[in-house]
Parts: structure tokens; C-alpha cells; sequence
């Protein structure tokens, strides 16, 4: 038994974001050094995997710790040893509260409530009461970890090729950008881009 990052080659070896990168200051040892024996029962990679051969194995760790880990199946090894043969017989777990990533609408995200561990990305293009649609999402997911928005505005990479950046002023430039603006905001565009040019 190992509690320690071996690995066959660097690049067959998948690391989660609740994983340490070294283990008493040594990043990897190899699994050369461990090959000959009946059987390897290794800890710290969470991911379950077998490292080069069916007789070193990461069982992976019994629960998810990161989101990173979402719809990763969970499970333990229960190894049988004859004199003649190593039996490797993987038993499931199922834990109450799955980790999951959620994308899509408000309007269908909230159609489908769970318990689970959840970060959902939000991908209205319409405004949305930012305190309304955290009172609606956790009420509809108690537990839930995160809120991303992505908005199609900010992630439009036509829009550089649309504009003369150059040719343009900084107003001009984010009144094109947001087309939506109000009289309101662009009073206060103003007054920031005036500001900045103050101190500058």
C-alpha cells in the first residue's frame, strides 16, 4: 500500500484540482520500482485508474472533491489473492449528493431541481435580476456551489473585426460593444473615460 503519485508516463495520468502536486517533496516515482509485486494498492490520484498494469491501481477516492471530479464514477477495489492469481473486483459507490456542472437557460435549468452538488453557467442573453435568480437557483439546488454567466457580448470575437479600433474613440468603441447602453450609463461612461484621461 502507497499513498504517493506513480506513474507509467506523465501523459496517462489525469490530476483533479483537489489533488497536491507533490507528495513528501517528490513530484512522481516511477512504477518500475513497484511492478513486481502481487498487487499495488495506491491512494492519492482520485481518479481510479491502473497505472501501466491491472495489478497497480488507484482505486481513485471514494467521494468527489472537486468540481473537476463531476460525473466521475466512484468505487473501491476489493482484491482477492490466490496463490496462482490476483482478483480485482470493483465495487461501485453511489454517494446521496453527486458533483455536477449545469449549463444551459434560467428558464430550463430551474425545470430540473436536485440535491446535488452543482456549479451551473447561465447562458440567457437577456438582463436577469441578479438577486432573483440567486433566491430562484437556490431554492431549486440547496446545494449549490457556483454561478457562472456567460454572456454572449463579452465572448463575440467578430466584433474585432467589425471596427477600426483605431479609428474610433474609446466612447464610440463601447457604445458599439454594449449596444444595449442606456442614456444613463453612457453619462457615467463618460465621466469615467473623462477621469482616466485627467490622470493620465
Amino acid at each position: 500500500m502507497s499513498h504517493q503519485f506513480y506513474v507509467n508516463s506523465l501523459e496517462e495520468v489525469k490530476r483533479t484540482d483537489s489533488e497536491i502536486v507533490t507528495v513528501g517533496n517528490i513530484d512522481s516515482i516511477s512504477s518500475k520500482l513497484i511492478e513486481k509485486f502481487d498487487y499495488a494498492a495506491l491512494g492519492h490520484i482520485h481518479t481510479p485508474m491502473n497505472i501501466g498494469y491491472d495489478h497497480l491501481q488507484y482505486s481513485g477516492s471514494p467521494m468527489a472533491y472537486s468540481l473537476s471530479e463531476a460525473c466521475q464514477q466512484k468505487g473501491m477495489n476489493v482484491v482477492t489473492l490466490d496463490e496462482d492469481a490476483v482478483k480485482i473486483e470493483k465495487v461501485l459507490v453511489k454517494p446521496l449528493h453527486e458533483v455536477r456542472k449545469l449549463k444551459g437557460l434560467l428558464e430550463d435549468v430551474l425545470k430540473n431541481p436536485s440535491d446535488d452538488y452543482v456549479s451551473i453557467t447561465l447562458t440567457d442573453t437577456d438582463d436577469l435580476d441578479v438577486f432573483n435568480l440567486q433566491e430562484q437557483l437556490r431554492k431549486a439546488f440547496p446545494n449549490l456551489l457556483e454561478i457562472h454567466r456567460q454572456d454572449v457580448r463579452f465572448t463575440n470575437e467578430e466584433f474585432l473585426d467589425e471596427v477600426d479600433v483605431e479609428a474610433i474613440t474609446p466612447f464610440e468603441m463601447f457604445c458599439k460593444f454594449f449596444e444595449d447602453i442606456t442614456k444613463e450609463e453612457k453619462d457615467i461612461l463618460i465621466e469615467v473615460i473623462n477621469t482616466v484621461k485627467e490622470g493620465i
